[in-house]
């Protein structure tokens, strides 16, 4: 699993208008702790929820509505125990609990219910990474699993991310009578555009059964888990969408262009998210009979294109996207083409080629 940067907000949580019940102080129970872990790839290698942050919590008993058990509490870890519990001790009420967790603490523009979570954002300059909890059901007790003890608490990702590599697959061949011809590659710029920045996610409770329940994520009409979005798209001047930084490739290198961020799930959309990369493409000839090595040629490119392809509709929730510019100017026919992969959160690898006609 890769490490994924986890910036905090300190921003106070607003938006409900139940009111919390005074349950803390029924100790019919012991006391209430959490066993947070991800599904997937967190800020550390691994499963387990790294114990340097914290993350919120929300609890209803069984039957109640309008009021919490649990309204908004700070879960942090306790080193001396080796549990992760509230600020606020609380205790099992001798009821059934109902528990939702999000990360990162205190996150602003989310509204939460029993049934609905509803989450806005404004990833081109949050930059954070958005975590949702499934929901503990009907628990009226802590669990132990893996060595660890409390209310099941596994996280997913409410966003995605992207990234922009380039490489230059090989710069020199030779022709049948031994002369060679090699070619130099200067990256120049990388520049996204088009690409939607700020929206919101609706999640709804797929079941009533008790366990823990995942919440329905919402899709496009070819099933995509995407958020809905606003007019606003990405500014070219933002360093997360804009490489600017000349670089003579070199053969076999991968160049991190534009390094992972954070990003709103989206459809794509032909003509809508796009790519523009310029570069210098000079041209050498050695001849067979080792005279000095001749410059041919220079040109100046610029060239657009979609990200949109046959094998990458949407950059879904839970999901990290990236794209590599595959540069191969020995093959004449097709120089230059994207390999986008996604993988990490979701563990689903693709590819697909795109010509940018070079």
């Amino acid at each position: 699993m890769k490490r994924i940067t986890l910036i905090l907000a300190a921003i106070a949580l607003l938006a409900v208008s139940c009111t919390k019940s005074d349950f803390s102080s029924f100790r019919t129970g012991s006391n209430i702790s959490f066993m947070p872990a991800s599904a997937l790839a967190t800020k550390v290698d691994g499963v387990v929820f790294p114990v340097d942050e914290t993350f919120n919590a929300y609890a209803w008993t069984e039957g109640t509505t309008g009021e919490y058990f649990m309204d908004d509490e700070l879960v942090v870890y306790d080193e001396k125990d080796d549990i992760w519990k509230t600020e606020t001790a609380y205790y099992w009420p001798g009821q059934p609990v109902d528990f939702f967790c999000y990360y990162p603490s205190y996150l602003s523009g989310m509204t939460i219910s029993q049934n609905r979570i509803t989450i806005t954002n404004d990833y081109a300059s949050s930059q954070q990474d958005i975590m949702y909890a499934d929901k503990a059901v009907g628990f009226t007790e802590n669990t132990s699993n893996y060595g660890y003890t409390g209310v099941p608490t596994i996280f997913h990702h409410a966003g995605a991310k992207l990234a922009v590599h380039a490489y230059l697959a090989d710069d020199t061949t030779e022709d049948d009578m031994g002369n060679a011809t090699r070619w130099e590659i200067n990256l120049k710029s990388v520049r996204l555009s088009g690409i939607y920045t700020n929206g919101s996610c609706t999640l709804d409770l797929s079941s009533k059964e008790t366990g823990i329940i995942p919440w329905t994520k919402p899709t496009d009409a070819a099933g995509n888990a995407v958020w809905s979005h606003g007019s606003a798209v990405n500014s070219a001047s933002d360093a997360k969408f804009n490489y600017e930084k000349e670089e003579i490739m070199k053969a076999d290198s991968v160049y991190k262009v534009l390094p992972e961020f954070y990003i709103l799930p989206q459809t794509l959309v032909e003509g809508q998210q796009q790519v523009t990369i310029e570069y210098d493409l000079k041209t050498y000839r050695t001849p067979l009979n080792g005279e000095e090595q001749l410059f041919l040629s220079q040109e100046n490119r610029s060239v657009t294109v979609n990200l949109l392809s046959d094998m990458i509709a949407a950059w879904p929730m839970n999901h990290a996207v990236t794209y590599t510019l595959l540069f191969n100017p020995v093959n004449s026919s097709s120089p230059i083409y994207f390999a986008p992969t996604v993988a990490n959160w979701d563990n689903l690898q693709t590819t697909t080629t795109i010509d940018l006609g070079l």
